[in-house]
Formats: structure tokens, sequence, C-alpha cells
């Protein structure tokens, strides 16, 4: 009868703890099971991958530059003499430039190919001197003196007499570039020359001064040339001669995969057409809308 009694005690409190053992089990089992259960309704996430690109140029040591995506150089001028339509002498300074991109690496394995694209960005570059005092440890007053180079911004130019020029856009010839008949563009006083052929492999888009690559390049592969060399008159020479101007190039180029939408997010001037070839963007639209227009037996859809 004790135990009879002692079972009817401890009945509830008993019947309770296995309740909530039970409970537990069930966590657990659900915990152990929902890797399982999440990867299979997980939804795969897309991040594109970063692609390093480096700018070739025939008989430069690129080693010199930090910033492989931002190259500058200093050029080099060799004076020029042609005549023009009246047969007057002139003389020009051109300085070689064969410019090429080079993919190198990429922050995904997985990468195999990019697209390419390039900005031709004149600078001119000042050199300031600055003065300053300051005391030394005998409570005297002392002078530094220090130089330190600064650009020149566009608005600025014409107190030196150099024309204004477009960072990123080229400020003429941008409808003979756009449609690749163009074999040269000047911005301000630079008149840039492209490599022969150019426009076989490469487009211009006077939206954003940019010249895309029109293939896919791949991983360690180079570009064909963009630019062979730029000029400037014997004026703008005299007046960087006069006031110790250096006019500097800069080679301005990023690279973006294939995959996973990245062009369509990140290059809103360009499409990807059905030969996986970058185009305008109003060209792909174009092309899309007359495709839509088009039979299946091929013909034209017309109004009756």
């Amino acid at each position: 009868m004790e135990n009879t009694s002692t079972f009817k005690k401890y009945r509830v409190p008993i019947i309770i703890v296995a309740l909530l053992a039970f409970a537990v089990a069930c966590v657990l089992s659900v915990f152990a099971n929902s890797d399982t259960k999440v990867n299979k309704s997980a939804t795969n996430s897309f991040t594109p991958a970063e692609i390093e690109v480096a700018v070739t140029e025939s008989g430069i040591d690129s080693s010199s530059y930090a910033d492989i995506t931002e190259k500058t150089n200093t050029v080099t001028w060799s004076e020029d003499t042609s005549s023009d339509e009246n047969g007057s002498e002139v003389v020009s300074y051109t300085a070689s430039k064969p410019v090429e991109i080079t993919t190198t690496s990429a922050a995904d394995s997985n990468y195999v190919k990019s697209y390419v694209r390039v900005a031709l960005v004149p600078r001119y570059v000042t050199t300031l001197t600055t003065t300053s005092e300051y005391e030394d440890e005998n409570s005297e007053t002392q002078t530094s003196t220090s130089e330190i180079d600064v650009d020149i911004q566009s608005g600025d130019a014409a107190e030196y007499g150099l024309e204004s020029f477009d960072e990123l856009t080229a400020v003429t010839d941008s409808d003979s570039l756009a449609d690749g008949t163009a074999t040269s563009f000047t911005n301000g006083d630079v008149t840039f020359t492209l490599a022969d052929g150019w426009s076989e492999y490469w487009f211009y888009n006077s939206a954003d001064g940019y010249f895309y690559y029109k293939t896919a390049v791949e991983a360690g592969d180079t570009t064909e040339q963009l630019l062979a060399s730029v000029t400037i008159s014997s004026d703008t020479y005299a007046i960087l001669e006069e006031y110790g101007i250096t006019l500097q190039i800069d080679v301005l180029t990023d690279a973006i995969q294939t995959e996973g939408g990245a062009v369509d997010a990140r290059w809103s001037n360009v499409s990807i057409d059905e030969n996986s070839s970058l185009v305008q963007a109003t060209t792909a639209t174009a092309a899309t809308e007359e495709a839509t227009e088009t039979t299946d037996d091929g013909t034209d859809d017309e109004d009756d």
C-alpha cells in the first residue's frame, strides 16, 4: 500500500517530466535534420567576382604603377612636321601610347571570362611651391619649403591658355566614334589617335565616355589594341613648357564577369546580344524588337 501511495503521489510530476523529455527530443530531432531541410529549400545567392585588369603598353614597364586599374604615365613627346590644306607648315608633338588591356585574376576561382571597358582621360598637372613657418627647439622661427603636384581642373584650364576638357567623354567626334568610323578624337587640346581597325574589336558609348571591348576576354588574355598615340599642337606644347605643366593620360579600365546578369546590373548603357557580344543598349533593344516582329517563317508581319 505504501508503494502504491508513493506512486500516486509522484504520478503527475513523472508524467510532466516524461512529456518535457519527449518535447526536448522532438526539438533536438528537428535541429539535427535542419541542415538538410534548409539546404534543399535555400535560395542561391550570387556575388559578382572582382576582376583584376592591367593596362598593357608596349615598351613601358607596368611594374612602376601602384594601381593597375588606374594607370597613369607622363608622355614623352616627339616633334612632327606636316602641311595643312594651304600648304603651310604645321608643327605638332606626338607621344606613342599603345594601350591594350589584360585580365589577370579574380576573387572567384570559377571565373573564366570577363567584359572590359576603358576611358581615356587627359590630365594636366602643375607643381606648386608652398612655404610654411614653424618654431624650432630654440623657439626661433624657421621657414620650410615644399613642392606638391596639383591637378589643373577643366574649368581652370583657360587661365593657362588651355582648352577645357571633359573628364570622361570625348568633347568632339562623338558621333563618328559611336558609329566606328573615327580614326581619332579630340578632348580639350589633346588628339587621341586610335589603333588601326579599332572598331572591329571596340565600340564607343557616348553616354558614359567608355570604349567597350565587344567580346568576352578569357582569364589572362589581352585585348586588341585601342589607342595608338596622343598629339598636341605646338602652341599647347609651348604653354606646357612655359608654365611647367605636365600632360598625363589616365587609362581608366575595369572588367566585369560575363555570368549572373552582372552587365545588366552594373553597366546600364550596354547589353549582351544573342552572340554573347557587348553592344550598345539601344542596338540590343532594336534587335529584340525586330525579332519579335518577325514570324516563324522568317517574314515580317505587315498590316493588311
